[in-house]
């Protein structure tokens, strides 16, 4: 299983160098993630892919070795490939919800001066009894601005995942997290322990979550477009890049 992961790590590199060779070349205008689309979405599927399964296997052998000795767990428990997987995807989500965070918090006020300058120039003969509807005006272009800032987010991401699945291979070397992270960053192996298994739970509850977004897009027209933009993005490929997909639906001709 480690050298799977690894050899994964290593064709994702070279996708992304790939990638940024390409740009070198010229990128073109609306090149969706910077450019970098395939890299980025082949990150995000191959993270979420080894989280999900490093937590199945984590989930199953808890629930077998729930009468046995601890001594018995270290011995027969799955390999340590899946205990960084787990590791490296709980510290991937964690930074990437602060980076979130604080440029919400950040570009606030700058996005609602600039959405403040559009209504203004866009209705400058407003009356008063348009404030309500110019204030919800002004709330969306803000939010819609944020948008703006998620594909540096998104590649941020990306990049924070294909690392923990680098340090997967760390797995090859018969190395545990708790006494490296000991060893080189002073954090107690307890409190590594803790963050193993709250990663295990963290990665529970997107499963959960999709499984909940998945009924709320049935039940919700405005949730399900949204729904709809990430399936179209997670599942469309140019027939350059991969031969088995489905023939393109848009009204022009198949991008190549």
């Amino acid at each position: 299983m480690a050298w799977v992961l690894s050899t994964q790590t290593a064709l994702l590199v070279a996708l992304g160098a790939a990638a940024l060779l390409r740009r070198r070349g010229g990128r073109r205008p609306g090149a969706p993630l910077r450019g970098l689309g395939a890299p980025v979405i082949a990150a995000v599927a191959s993270g979420l892919a080894v989280a999900f399964s490093a937590d199945l296997v984590y989930r199953v052998a808890d629930l077998l070795d729930l009468n046995v000795s601890t001594a018995h767990r270290l011995a027969t428990g799955p390999p340590l490939t899946y205990t960084w997987a787990i590791f490296g995807f709980f510290l991937a989500v964690v930074a990437a919800l602060i980076v979130a965070g604080l440029t919400t918090l950040v570009s606030r006020r700058a996005r609602l001066r600039t959405a403040g300058a559009i209504v203004a120039r866009d209705f400058p003969d407003a009356p008063p009894e348009a404030a309500p509807r110019l204030h919800q005006v002004r709330k969306a272009i803000a939010r819609a601005r944020f948008t703006e800032r998620l594909e540096p987010l998104t590649v941020a991401y990306a990049v924070l995942l294909a690392l923990g699945l680098a340090t997967s291979t760390l797995g090859l070397l018969q190395l545990h997290p708790h006494e490296m992270i000991d060893r080189y960053a002073g954090i107690p192996v307890d409190l590594v322990t803790f963050l193993v298994g709250m990663g295990s739970y963290v990665i529970a509850a997107v499963l959960l979550g999709l499984v909940i977004g998945g009924i709320f897009a049935y039940r919700t027209a405005e949730f399900r477009r949204y729904v709809g933009v990430l399936w179209d993005l997670g599942t469309f490929w140019p027939r350059a890049a991969h031969p088995f997909a489905p023939p393109c639906y848009a009204n022009g001709p198949c991008p190549s």
